[in-house]
């Protein structure tokens, strides 16, 4: 990796993260209804001990995979539970979405290009008001991303660990499927299959 290469990326990173981690300690606090809901069930698994069956005020609540609630129980089981503690995997998924993007597009094209298209990203406001709120979203676009990525990978005909690359796509796939279900596997499924399909290689 090129000193210029190395620069872009811990600039991308540095900016990221003062936006995103920057503002998480700030209002607004949790708010009602979604960001509640979610801080809630996942301070019920904390205290509970029970991580496999996420409930609200004692009633079962099924309706949404349980990463993103083992996760922030997890940021509460080490920060304690405070609303940023909350936020923070969302986060830290965004700062890891931009981290992605830019070594994707260094890939790709140049560090250079790579640079520009995460700091699109660093920039977007829809980024930074998803961060703002209890939802998957950000983490699921992270895992998409990077089955993506991997799944690219792993066609390099100078790529010498797909074996690596293909676990990569597999591993993104897995954990989407545990932030929103199926859809998480769809997308990249039915987008790696057209393109193998209009490249003809499927």
């Amino acid at each position: 990796m090129s000193e210029r290469s190395r620069a872009y990326e811990i600039l991308i990173v540095a900016i990221s993260a003062a936006i995103f981690l920057g503002t998480s300690f700030s209002p607004p606090h949790l708010m009602d209804d979604v960001d509640a809901v979610q801080a809630q069930i996942s301070r019920n698994m904390l205290e509970s001990g029970d991580w496999v069956t996420a409930r609200l005020d004692g009633v079962k609540y099924l309706e949404k995979p349980p990463l993103k609630y083992w996760m922030i129980a997890v940021s509460y089981m080490i920060f304690g539970i405070h609303d940023w503690a909350a936020r923070l995997p969302i986060v830290l998924s965004a700062v890891a979405l931009c981290w992605v993007v830019f070594r994707f597009g260094r890939w790709a094209f140049s560090p250079r290009e790579g640079f520009f298209a995460a700091l699109a990203l660093v920039t977007c406001i829809g980024l930074f008001l998803f961060t703002r709120v209890l939802i998957a979203d950000v983490i699921l676009t992270l895992a998409v991303a990077v089955s993506l990525y991997g799944f690219l990978r792993c066609l390099d005909e100078q790529e010498r660990n797909t074996r690596l690359w293909s676990a990569v796509f597999a591993g993104g796939i897995g954990c989407g499927l545990l932030l929103k279900g199926l859809i998480a596997a769809v997308f990249p499924i039915a987008a790696s299959g057209l393109f193998l399909l209009f490249t003809k290689e499927l």
